[in-house]
């Protein structure tokens, strides 16, 4: 990952590792949206095939290891503590085992959106502001959805953080993009949750 990456998704990779402590479960989604319509024609596994997800042609996709990273082709900039440039949407996406979800504070039938919001309350004080989250269902998948912003050395940016339920597990997306970008593009952030699909390790 570039450092530019780096530092931008730092706070919301902070919030992973708390979400990775936290009990889910899952309600009924929201209202439909438009997300079916949204074209994924590009697919990027990890090594292990455990996590797969789909992306629209003429982005980018790395194998981190742990986790996936998207990005929309909008070079970054150079210097790492900049303001991010005009366009820019990237996400990581990385799988929440089911077992491994225990010590935040929710009940154990705790929705997805009561989990986003803790989340929220854990990165107080960090530079990040999350709105309410919304719940939502997309190719059979429930997930919930809480956009906000990030600000970092001064400078602002958008986020979106999306929790899926995959199976028996979870996979969390945390989305940064330059200012517009989130709202303009949530089709594409709904349809890539779910694309999602996960495996057992071999």
């Amino acid at each position: 990952m570039s450092q530019h990456n780096f530092k931008w998704t730092a706070i919301l990779v902070l919030a992973l590792v708390a979400l990775l402590a936290a009990a889910c479960g899952g309600t009924a989604p929201s209202a439909t949206n438009n997300a079916a319509a949204v074209i994924l024609s590009q697919t990027i596994s990890t090594a292990d095939k455990t996590l797969t997800v789909k992306y629209p042609e003429g982005w980018t996709a790395t194998d981190l290891g742990a986790a996936l990273q998207l990005n929309n082709a909008v070079a970054l900039p150079s210097d790492p503590t900049g303001a991010l440039p005009a366009g820019l949407l990237m996400a990581q996406v990385m799988a929440v085992p089911a077992d491994g979800l225990t010590t935040l504070g929710a009940a154990e039938n705790a929705s997805l959106s009561d989990i986003l919001n803790l989340v929220s309350g854990s990165t107080a004080g960090s530079g990040v502001t999350m709105d309410k989250p919304v719940e939502f269902e997309n190719n059979g998948k429930k997930a919930a959805l809480a956009t906000g912003t990030v600000e970092l050395a001064g400078n602002k940016a958008e986020m979106a953080v999306v929790l899926v339920k995959v199976g028996e597990g979870y996979v969390l997306v945390t989305w940064t993009g330059a200012e517009g970008e989130v709202a303009k593009n949530d089709a594409i952030i709904r349809a890539v949750a779910g694309s999602i699909e996960t495996a057992a390790a071999g």
